[in-house]
């Protein structure tokens, strides 16, 4: 089953969904930013349009704190809206 986030803040997942996450972006100009556990300045992002899907496991998903953002938001404040399916 789906489920629709509004706002994601940095965090790492949890294996209560399973291995794999697969996410529909619904707007468009978001992007999807890695960054180590250490809260580093460092970010790695990737770019997302609207319908733009992508599937995540392994370490992307346990082991680097990640979130979906608007591309013009550095901090917080605009909302985001994600289907994901997970399993």
């Amino acid at each position: 089953m789906g489920e629709f986030s509004g706002n994601f803040n940095w965090h790492t997942d949890n294996n209560r969904h399973g291995e794999k996450i697969l996410a529909i972006a619904l707007p468009d100009e978001r992007v999807i930013g890695f960054r180590a556990k250490k809260r580093t300045k460092s970010i790695d992002r990737l770019p997302l349009n609207q319908g733009d899907a992508y599937l995540m496991s392994g370490a992307a998903r346990w082991h680097w704190e990640h979130r979906v953002m608007s591309v013009r938001m550095q901090g917080s404040g605009e909302r985001n809206f994600i289907m994901s399916y997970k399993g």
